[in-house]
C-alpha cells in the first residue's frame, strides 16, 4: 500500500530543496568573488612591482640556492650570522 505525501510534507521538501539551492548558490558566489579578488590583486601586484617574488615583496636580498651547470658540482656554505639578527632584535626590544 503506497501512501500519498500530504501537502505539508511536499511543502517541507520543497523548502529544503530551495534552501539547499540557495546555500549552494551563495557558496559558489563567495568562492567566485574570492577567486576574482585573488586574481585581481596578483595582477595588480605584478603590474606595480614587475615580478611576484619574495624578494620584491619584502625588499630583502636572498641567497642563491642553485645554479644550472653542465658539470656536476657541489657547494657547501654556512650562514654563521643567521642568529645574530634575531638576537639583536630581541635584545633591543
Amino acid at each position: 500500500m503506497c501512501m500519498k505525501p500530504t501537502d505539508l510534507q511536499v511543502d517541507k521538501e520543497v523548502a529544503k530543496i530551495s534552501s539547499f539551492i540557495k546555500t549552494g548558490l551563495f557558496t559558489l558566489a563567495v568562492i567566485f568573488i574570492a577567486g576574482m579578488a585573488i586574481i585581481f590583486s596578483q595582477k595588480k601586484m605584478t603590474q606595480t612591482t614587475g615580478a611576484l617574488s619574495g624578494n620584491s615583496i619584502h625588499h630583502k636580498e636572498l641567497p642563491i640556492y642553485s645554479v644550472d651547470t653542465k658539470e656536476p658540482k657541489v657547494a657547501l656554505s654556512f650562514d654563521a650570522a643567521w642568529a645574530a639578527s634575531s638576537l639583536l632584535t630581541t635584545s633591543l626590544s
